[in-house]
């Protein structure tokens, strides 16, 4: 929602690739697009035909992926930093819960100046992968309140489902790289978060 995180993990894709001196275009990419890593590396390593295994260009991409967070290239979708910019502190709990692990979105927050626009920051990067509801039900835990009273704004359908299964009311905040994507748990679907504004 916040971060383009299918940028980073396309250009650390590419760039494990030249080891093997295939290229690949973004439009390929975009396949795969809120699948797993191990999803996007079978596929590759078949598809072109790599001698090598799935397990090893995933340790190339973890690498790239490594050095591009350390290059601090990681832009923030301004419409979206405006969005959380105007959510009342003190009358939401706000929760900013991601798939990366900790070390991963530490400078993401850093270069993206987030920490002080939320109450907590959860990685739920130990839990059972979406659509698992214990990822959202961590996280409302986390929160403290009842999943009635947790708002959860998805870019995945995955996301959507797991939030849903939690109990939580949902937002579908559906891109142009996830419209094919299953949102029908969604109780809204939005193309951007300016509309929710007036709503805080």
């Amino acid at each position: 929602m916040l971060v383009p995180t299918e940028r980073l993990h396309f250009e650390a894709l590419r760039r494990a690739l030249e080891r093997w001196n295939q290229p690949i275009t973004a439009v390929s990419h975009l396949r795969m697009v809120s699948r797993s890593r191990r999803e996007t590396c079978e596929r590759f390593v078949a598809e072109l035909k790599l001698d090598t295994t799935w397990s090893e260009l995933a340790q190339q991409v973890e690498k790239e992926y490594q050095a591009l967070v350390a290059e601090r290239h990681i832009p923030v979708y301004r419409g979206s930093l405006q969005f959380v910019a105007a959510i009342p502190p003190g009358q939401y709990f706000r929760c900013l819960a991601t798939d990366l692990p900790m070390e991963q979105i530490e400078p993401i927050v850093e270069s993206g100046r987030l920490r002080k626009r939320f109450d907590a920051i959860v990685s739920g990067n130990r839990l059972p992968p979406k659509p698992n509801p214990d990822y959202y039900l961590s996280i409302i835990e986390t929160a403290a309140v009842t999943p009635a009273q947790c708002v959860v704004i998805e870019g995945s359908g995955a996301g959507i489902l797991s939030a849903a299964r939690a109990g939580a009311r949902t937002v579908a905040f559906v891109r142009k790289t996830a419209c094919d994507q299953d949102f029908s748990r969604a109780h809204v679907r939005v193309d951007s978060l300016d509309v929710l504004i007036p709503y805080l």
